[in-house]
């Protein structure tokens, strides 16, 4: 099942975005030059192209870069993975076993894309049918803010979508929508509903920087 939005996407130059069913309640977000074959190869977790051609790279990277960017700035940071250079993307949840990872082989034959099922979640899950992605530069889309921290949330990754001036609850499985315009703190809770802390999107410089105040853990 796919549903064109009939919007361009507001980076880079892709074209029309669809959203298409790939398992009960999980959607993933392509624009119009995404196989079905890449597509399917994610579901089953791991696809390994031999003596891949510029086209089979071509669209690996591609994925790889989508991916990054509907994770969001911060993300895309830490990994350093951008559609010129991917040498690895690694992202894990130790308790849920979220994980994305891009291996080039190092004789530049051999292409690995690993992807596990939680991780297509972050891409759109359940509500992306409703949800469309704004093309005015105001809003950033922020995920795993917390990692690293000795505390059973390690990444938002999921469904909800809020502006920062809304103080609400958000449990892992998230993903959070952040207001530029607004620093409003945002609540972070664990899956008991225990407040841990605190997420806040504010400008430095030219930089956007997502800072996570974490309290106890």
């Amino acid at each position: 099942m796919s549903i064109d939005t009939g919007k361009k996407a507001a980076i880079g130059s892709h074209t029309a975005i669809k959203f298409r069913e790939i398992a009960d309640g999980i959607w993933l977000e392509c624009d119009d030059s995404a196989t079905d074959q890449l597509i399917s190869a994610s579901l089953d977790y791991t696809v390994t192209l031999s003596k891949t051609t510029a086209d089979d790279r071509q669209l690996l990277e591609q994925f790889a870069n989508n991916l990054v960017q509907d994770l969001g700035e911060h993300i895309a940071g830490l990994v350093k993975l951008n559609a010129s250079d991917i040498q690895a993307m690694t992202m894990h949840n130790i308790a849920d076993g979220y994980c994305a990872r891009i291996e080039l082989g190092k004789s530049g034959q051999t292409l690995k894309l690993v992807l596990s099922a939680p991780i297509l979640t972050a891409i759109r899950r359940c509500q992306c049918p409703v949800f469309e992605r704004s093309e005015q530069p105001d809003r950033l889309r922020i995920a795993d803010v917390v990692a690293n921290v000795k505390i059973d949330f390690d990444a938002l990754l999921g469904t909800a979508h809020l502006s920062a001036a809304d103080v609400r609850i958000i449990e892992k499985g998230d993903i959070i929508v952040l207001d530029r315009k607004s620093n409003a703190p945002v609540q972070l809770a664990d899956r008991r509903g225990q407040i841990i802390g605190y997420a806040k999107l504010q400008q430095e410089g030219e930089s956007l920087v997502l800072s996570a105040l974490i309290s106890g853990g």
